[in-house]
């Protein structure tokens, strides 16, 4: 359960390849042994020294030791022992090194030797060793710091040469490392040092005082050459003790078999007494996409509100005769226009007229630059109105005059609708013609034609949908593609008309169309974290949520998450007590009242609005504890993914993944996210044209890679 390592592994190649004459010089061929004791001991510290500062530093290095000061007796490198760390007493997570020393025996045969850092006095055949200076072994809070120079070749000269090849150290430290970062060593819960060696009491001394071996935890064994110490994970820092940290692991390691994850529930049992952070959001770009593809079935109803705009010809060709009761075109298009609005909801709707010519009306009426004819007609001096008796005493008030200036018409319309319609509101054009366009007020003036194209896409930029209608006694008279292209543009249809009984099913026949619209309505949702001691945790939603509707109980509020005009996503931030169990929950809703927004959503060349509820009361449904899947680091999902079926205005979830951070699939759709985060997959009941599914992400305390112990044993490997 552990990591040996990151492991600062200086890896050292230090070849006392050892000794060679110095500049030349010839080989050692005696080291004189009559010096005191205490000379050969300073002649080993300065070899520890000068080996210490070679081997410091990322680069390979050429140095040179000196060892004249022996006399009698030869020195020499001998390798005999091993220096191993095993964690969590697992063969599988365990590295070992050889121990090698320079070493030197007077003609009492005492040896003197330098050995992992340390100097050693002692008789290496009989009871009896001592440490003169501490070796690299150290045990610093919690950490171990161990330092090995491999030390090969012979001493054979007063200067010695020694090599440091820096490469080859640190791709052997790493291979080390490695050995001991895989599988069940992923977290420590205990580590052994062992060390077999000729000096072996002299490490035994080392090791229970550097250790603290009065210590809980601390253990110090000894069997002939071998000294072992053994740091249980009480004494290794809080962040690699399971027992005392936040550290989560979902996936079921064996350490973690006090955390819980089912379905919605979530709780974490370490018995310590200490609180978690919690954070629980959606995974699809911090918002819900739960609701469905439907009819609008009644303005009144369903609460959609729209401004809508009769564009009419005002050209001198609507005068002209037509079948009905009317005098002529003109009239026919006030009764229908006036039938059109007795009919619409005064409380939901609005409508506006625009009347267009040629550049021979009233200059005081027309667009600012504009070649064109254009009343922006008044009810009760408001460009949009809800009077819709006065708006029928305006309609008369167009008549015929000139040319056909369609594009300034749908030109103006637009202008109306930016500078005076509310953006939530569904927008409208009714377009009327009874002839051919054949003026352009087009500032690139690329044709009639091509204008009002051009009007149509700003308009469908815009949100609005327009319905063209071409009314005459023949259809030839008329831009019957031109129209037609307009329309479906905007997502709208294109209408023929013979005569006024033919127009007057048109305008009813789109008032119906208008308020009887494929929209898509997202599904009122309230969520909220609740815990086993009856605590309810309401969700965040960053910004003014004045707007959003929300259900109340019990004195909490409950904000709308699933609202397509929030001002952020949302989420649930707290703090899990040990021992404490809390539910994530979602409930749906009945909505009375929807109203529509400016977002929309292509699918085919049609364009579909987004609506949002405004009034919701009754719960409909609550996501069952059945009807969620938890998913963590390693699981294959791959028959989430082929069953993930959404609509086009639905992130499915594979697309959700690789738009958060934080979770990735690898090629096998296996995912890839930390140790503390669960996929939490909720199915909810399918609306009209939908498969409705949230993915929520939840996240716990700290992951293990946040707490990385990768510093509990560091190697300084010298080769």
């Amino acid at each position: 359960m552990g990591i040996i390592g990151g492991i600062l592994v200086i890896a050292l190649v230090f070849t006392l390849a050892l000794f060679v004459l110095y500049g030349g010089s010839s080989a050692i061929t005696e080291v004189q042994q009559d010096r005191a004791d205490e000379q050969s001991k300073l002649v080993m510290e300065n070899v520890d020294a000068e080996v210490t500062t070679l081997t410091r530093g990322d680069d390979s290095k050429v140095g040179s030791l000196s060892m004249a000061q022996l006399e009698n007796n030869d020195a020499k490198v001998v390798r005999s022992g091993s220096l191993n760390v095993t964690v969590n007493e697992d063969g599988d997570c365990r590295t070992e090194i050889p121990l090698s020393s320079v070493r030197y025996q007077n003609n009492e045969g005492q040896t003197v030797a330098y050995e992992a850092g340390g100097v050693w006095v002692g008789h290496v055949h009989e009871n009896g060793s001592a440490m003169q200076t501490p070796p690299s072994v150290r045990f610093r809070n919690g950490s171990v710091d161990v330092e090995v120079t491999n030390l090969t070749g012979e001493v054979s000269n007063a200067r010695n040469q020694a090599f440091y090849n820096a490469t080859s150290s640190e791709q052997e430290s790493t291979e080390r490392s490695a050995t001991v970062v895989s599988g069940d060593c992923n977290r420590p819960d205990n580590v052994t040092i062992n060390v077999t060696s000729d000096f072996a009491d002299g490490w035994e001394s080392h090791l229970r005082e550097e250790f603290g071996a009065d210590r809980p935890g601390i253990e110090v064994r000894r069997d002939g050459r071998n000294v072992s110490v053994f740091v249980a994970q009480n004494q290794l820092p809080r962040r690699a003790d399971d027992e005392r940290n936040a550290v989560i692991d979902f996936s079921g390691a064996p350490y973690m078999d006090t955390v819980e994850i089912d379905k919605n529930t979530i709780r974490v049992s370490k018995g310590l007494g200490r609180e978690y952070s919690a954070f629980v959001e959606p995974l699809a770009k911090g918002q819900m996409n739960i609701g469905e593809t439907r009819e609008i079935a009644q303005a009144s109803e369903a609460g959609t509100q729209r401004d809508i705009v009769f564009v009419v010809d005002e050209s001198g060709s609507m005068s002209g005769s037509v079948a009905g009761d009317a005098d002529n075109r003109t009239e026919a298009v006030w009764e229908a226009s006036q039938n059109f609005a007795g009919s619409l909801n005064e409380s939901r709707n609005r409508v506006g007229l625009v009347g267009y010519s040629d550049i021979y009306g009233n200059p005081d009426f027309t667009t600012p630059g504009a070649s064109a004819w254009i009343y922006e007609f008044n009810a009760n001096g408001e460009r949009f109105t809800s009077d819709f008796d006065a708006f029928n005493d305006t309609v008369e008030d167009t008549e015929p005059r000139r040319g056909t200036n369609g594009a300034a018409g749908v030109k103006w319309a637009n202008t109306l609708m930016h500078t005076h319609s509310d953006p939530t509101r569904e927008r409208v054009v009714v377009f009327l013609t009874d002839g051919k366009l054949n003026w352009d007020t087009h500032e690139d003036s690329p044709g009639p034609k091509d204008a009002a194209r051009d009007r149509a896409e700003t308009a469908d930029s815009m949100g609005t949908t327009i319905y063209t209608v071409g009314f005459g006694s023949d259809e030839s008279d008329v831009d019957d593609g031109v129209l037609q292209d307009m329309a479906d543009e905007t997502g709208g249809e294109y209408y023929f008309a013979e005569n006024q009984d033919e127009l007057d099913a048109v305008f009813q026949d789109i008032e119906e169309d208008t308020q009887s619209r494929e929209q898509i309505a997202r599904t009122p949702t309230t969520t909220n974290v609740s815990t086993a001691a009856g605590d309810v945790l309401t969700p965040d939603i960053p910004g003014d949520t004045s707007d959003i509707e929300s259900a109340v109980e019990n004195g909490n509020q409950f904000l709308n998450v699933n609202d397509p005009t929030a001002p952020s996503g949302f989420s649930h931030s707290f703090r899990l007590a040990d021992d404490e169990t809390i539910q994530f929950n979602t409930s749906t809703y009945q909505c009375d009242a929807w109203r529509g927004t400016d977002i929309f959503r292509s699918d085919g060349g049609k364009a579909y609005q987004v609506v949002r509820c405004t009034d919701f009361s009754d719960k409909d449904t609550e996501v069952q504890p059945d009807d969620i899947t938890v998913y963590t680091d390693g699981d294959d999902i791959s028959s989430e993914l082929s069953s993930d079926e959404t609509t086009f205005w639905q992130e499915n979830l594979e697309g959700s993944i690789k738009s958060n951070p934080n979770v990735e699939l690898d090629g096998s759709n296996q995912l890839v996210m930390p140790s503390n985060q669960a996929l939490v997959v909720m199915d909810y009941p399918d609306g009209a044209n939908t498969a409705n599914k949230q993915a929520m992400l939840y996240r716990l305390g700290i992951s293990e890679s946040e707490a990385s112990p990768e510093d509990i044993v560091r190697w300084t490997v010298g080769q």
